[in-house]
């Protein structure tokens, strides 16, 4: 399943920021729903290297590349 390859690497590089004790809790991405209802934003800032922030943990090449994928494909929940 595609999400089960990406929900790690929200879990590992997003949530972090973007959860309740995050530096963004207004923009949760805790759940699939809630990444879907973003999926544009995400898609726009991982695409132009702008997330993760600078000082946080980047993304891989193959992170960037599966997270990309997944969202450019209108982010199945399969």
């Amino acid at each position: 399943r595609a999400a089960d390859l990406v929900a790690p690497i929200v879990a590992a590089k997003c949530t972090p920021c973007h959860s309740p004790t995050g530096v963004e809790p207004n923009r949760p991405y805790q759940t699939y729903d809630q990444v879907k209802k973003a999926q544009i934003d995400i898609l726009t800032q991982v695409r132009a290297c702008r997330m993760p922030k600078p000082g946080s943990e980047p993304l891989t090449e193959a992170e960037r590349t599966t997270l990309l994928g997944w969202l450019y494909c209108d982010a199945p929940n399969n």
